[in-house]
């Protein structure tokens, strides 16, 4: 039983670090800075994303970031 719950801690451990990653590269793209037209996808695709570049940030601007990483 231990060793199940070990198991999938682990998991929960590996899939929020891989958030998080994604996450921090998200905050860091300037992509939400532009107002750009980007071939190829519908406008709500590129706002939906400049949102979450903007989430991102203010995640990231938390002063408890540090402390997940």
């Amino acid at each position: 039983m231990n060793e199940t719950l070990l198991v999938e801690a682990n998991e929960k451990g590996r899939l929020l670090s891989k958030a998080l990653k994604i996450i921090e590269k998200l905050s860091k793209n300037d992509l939400a800075d532009n107002d750009i037209d980007v071939e190829g996808y519908e406008n709500e695709s590129v706002d939906e994303l400049k949102t979450l570049i903007v989430d991102a940030r203010s995640l990231t601007s938390d002063r408890w970031w540090g402390s997940l990483k």
